[in-house]
């Protein structure tokens, strides 16, 4: 079965597919301009994108060499504004969409939006800009903004204060920099949109640009996350697969308990109007997304042991992962250095590369390399010749991509030279996002409906007439604000605060989280404010409880003033720890023991971030 979305960002992905007809990233940092403000939601490259070839690296030295004013909008002081400069203005966890109509209060109302933009290029700013199937209705993002919409409130930033816990007056400043400051760059990272309004924030956030018409320029990016630079690479062929049923990577939970029931309307099922059975079979390679990466562990636990279910799971692993442990069988893989390998660089935009890797010991026991062992398994389905293209090895597939990737990037070293020299690299351009459709909007019209920017979606409409949602689910046509479920609306006595988690530099999810020394350096902590932790008789250091009713994680406690009041950050990743057959505490500190498995309304993905909680001192 094929599968759609991803654990990081099916969020933004979505919101930039029903906003500029796809994708995730925007203007690369190498676009910023001398003296310039950037404004970021959500995102610490300092924490996320570590190593020297980086978004740290990069973002830190265009702040260096640009003089850049960084605000940066978070529940946490993180790392990328801490130390470094710049402005933290501190949020409630997924209120962001609110922060953002409050500042488009601001700008519409004192002449700041740039409405020759907004009519060029955009569709459902106002009246004016609407489809037809939406005219004359009060649906415009303007009307929604300035409480002519349908709920009859206008969005000032005394109606976001109180959401947000930012001040009304910190508010009208924020406005006022963004509406009156050229050029200006808006980027958001992931955490934004990993709640359970994740979507509609995400694209909240994309319309800031837009009203400011602060797009396809130099020094300017179009609201989502701030671009990367690669080049790709030929690929292995993956066949054709009869299977055209697409479910939401996210929900193979609900695939495996109730798959003949999940359809297009109340699943996001593409290509098929419902799935025709439930998932029986797992083959899991090299992924920790059973359990440890995913939500919900308990209740994923329970739902994996009952083999009346999922009746077989099969894991190819280099460690004995927590997910690796439900298996029937384990196959043991080899690791990247015992093998040949092309890898081009990850999220950076100061340079290109391409890491030609070989060997550096000859595999030891009785491990086999992945595409060894799927050769066998072809080989007992009839079909080694095909798949093996007459014989083939991994090498020689390798040796194959190299060489059709030298006809499109023929500066490329020769596979010989490439391994003798091990990375290859270049610099590449900034990129400007969106410029030629800004350029050239008839020569070069977006993948959406329209053509246009679409801040009023039709599809979106067509979705929310038409989907089967929960009382507290939205679906909406404009990026209006909607808490999402399991937010501060749901604080209760019993569990009165918000427990949200981060990515974090001491490992990559739950890759490196083994590792003593890292570990030493960048310690795996609960945060917690002075304000929440001394009622509570916390003190730094202390080791803690954080439950709620999906389970219970043990932590050390981090006090500081870091974290907003009424908010626990805890970085996620860590290794599972617990007596499954008895109390099922977590010793490991890994959140996803209390996040919650109910996938967001649109794209149907983690809302990881968005939980309720309490803590004592354990």
């Amino acid at each position: 079965m094929n599968y759609y979305g991803s654990y990081s960002s099916a969020h933004i992905s979505a919101a930039g597919t029903y906003t500029y007809g796809g994708g995730t990233y925007g203007s690369s940092f190498l676009t910023l301009q001398d003296n310039q403000l950037v404004v970021m939601f959500g995102n610490s490259p300092a924490d996320t994108r570590m190593g020297g070839a980086g978004h740290t690296h990069d973002f830190a030295w265009m702040r260096e060499e640009k003089n850049l004013e960084v605000i940066n909008i978070d529940c946490r002081m993180n790392d990328t504004v801490c130390g470094q400069g710049g402005e933290w203005i501190p949020i409630r966890p997924g209120t962001d969409g609110a922060l953002c109509a409050a500042l488009a209060y601001e700008i519409i109302g004192n002449g700041w939006a740039d409405e020759e933009f907004l009519h060029k290029y955009c569709v459902g700013y106002d009246e004016e800009t609407m489809p037809e199937s939406a005219r004359g209705q009060n649906k415009s993002f303007k009307d929604y903004i300035l409480g002519t919409g349908y709920d009859m409130v206008p969005k000032t930033p005394e109606w976001a204060a109180p959401i947000t816990l930012i001040p009304a007056d910190k508010i009208r400043e924020l406005a006022e920099k963004i509406g009156t400051t050229k050029p200006v760059y808006i980027c958001q990272g992931y955490g934004s949109q990993r709640h359970a309004n994740g979507e509609i924030t995400a694209r909240a956030i994309m319309v800031l640009p837009q009203l400011v018409g602060q797009i396809g320029l130099p020094g300017t990016s179009d609201g989502r996350r701030e671009g990367k630079s690669s080049f790709a690479l030929s690929s292995f062929p993956s066949g054709e697969n009869p299977v055209k049923t697409n479910l939401p990577t996210f929900m193979w939970p609900d695939a495996i308990r109730r798959g003949e029931e999940l359809t297009a309307l109340n699943a996001g099922v593409q290509q098929a109007e419902k799935l025709s059975s439930s998932i029986k079979f797992i083959f899991n390679y090299a992924g920790n997304t059973l359990t440890n990466q995913h939500s919900d562990i308990n209740g994923t636990h329970d739902l994996l042991q009952d083999e009346s279910l999922c009746e077989f799971i099969v894991t190819s692993e280099v460690f004995m992962t927590d997910s690796a442990k439900y298996s029937d069988i384990i196959i043991p893989d080899l690791t990247l250095q015992e093998q040949y390998s092309l890898s081009a660089n990850g999220y950076a935009d100061n340079m290109e590369a391409l890491i030609y890797g070989s060997p550096v010991y000859e595999p030891k026991f009785e491990r086999r390399g992945i595409y060894e062992v799927c050769v066998d398994i072809a080989d007992k389905l009839g079909i080694k010749d095909e798949f093996t293209d007459g014989g083939k090895t991994r090498e020689d597939w390798l040796r194959q991509i190299l060489d059709e990737s030298r006809e499109k990037y023929p500066e490329l070293p020769d596979w010989d030279t490439g391994m003798a020299q091990g990375v290859w690299k270049r610099a590449p351009e900034p990129t400007i996002s969106l410029k030629d459709f800004i350029d050239d909007p008839q020569g070069n019209p977006l993948k959406t409906p329209s053509g246009k920017i679409e801040i009023y979606s039709e599809t979106l409409a067509g979705f929310a007439n038409t989907w089967e949602l929960a009382e507290d689910e939205v679906v909406s046509p404009i990026p209006e604000f909607d808490p999402g479920f399991e937010s501060y609306v749901n604080l209760t006595d019993e569990y009165p605060l918000l427990i949200t988690g981060f990515h974090y530099k001491a490992h990559t999810h739950s890759s490196y989280a083994n590792n003593e020394i890292i570990q030493a350096a960048a310690q795996h902590v609960a945060w917690v404010n002075p304000v929440d932790a001394q009622p509570r008789g916390i003190e730094d250091g202390d080791v803690i409880r954080v439950f709620n009713d999906r389970g219970e994680i043990r932590i050390e406690a981090k006090v500081t003033p870091r974290v907003i009041p009424g908010t626990v950050a805890i970085p996620q990743g860590m290794w599972h720890d617990a007596d499954m057959g008895g109390d099922r505490v977590d010793h490991g500190g890994n959140i996803n023991t209390l996040t919650i498995y109910r996938p967001s309304p649109l794209a149907k993905a983690n809302p990881q971030h968005s939980n309720i909680g309490q803590i004592e001192k354990a």
